[in-house]
């Protein structure tokens, strides 16, 4: 049978072969006994099908709105995936990690049964917008505080400088 597709039934003189004997003429071939008299042999070869399983966890929506019991040899499937921005996802087809582009995982070409795992979990607080402003503002805070430390050390040097320091009346401008 050619690539993606398999032999669905064989008939033999009119007589439709059983599955073990479809499965036997297949491996060993089929042996005509009385060559006396004329033979049809009619093979009928079906489309291979397959299943995408999926197994979702966590709070987000992965999703596909085509069939995934019956994925004919060599169709397509594009899932969508819908999640607050403060949940990461992983996505794992059979074993291997998958990356979404504009928010959809397409699958092209599918040529045997898949196993899609997703897992959304929560983004750690420095993954969050309100995480990342916290840094933001941990970062001036600590700029701000260097170079106040700078002028202050500047201010003194140049008092001393001047031979002078009157600590009771040392202000910054």
């Amino acid at each position: 049978a050619n690539t993606g597709y398999h032999i669905a039934k064989i008939i033999v003189d009119d007589v439709e072969l059983e599955y073990r004997e479809v499965r036997d003429v297949i491996e060993n071939g089929y042996l005509f006994k009385n060559l006396s008299q004329d033979h049809t042999i009619t093979v009928e070869f079906e489309i291979n099908t397959y299943i995408i399983e999926l197994n979702v966890q966590g709070k987000g929506r992965f999703y596909c709105e085509q069939e995934l019991t019956e994925v004919k040899h060599g169709e397509s499937r594009t899932f969508k995936v819908e999640m607050s921005n403060l949940y990461n996802v992983e996505i794992l087809v059979n074993n291997v990690t998958q990356y979404l582009t504009d928010g959809k995982l397409i699958i092209d070409n599918i040529d045997g049964d898949l196993n899609i795992e997703v897992v959304f979990t929560e983004k750690g607080f420095f993954e969050t917008p309100i995480g990342l402003i916290a840094v933001a503002a941990a970062v001036i805070s600590v700029i701000t505080l260097i170079i106040v430390v700078c002028v202050f050390k500047a201010k003194a040097r140049r008092r001393l400088e001047l031979g002078h320091i009157d600590f009771k009346n040392l202000k910054f401008k």
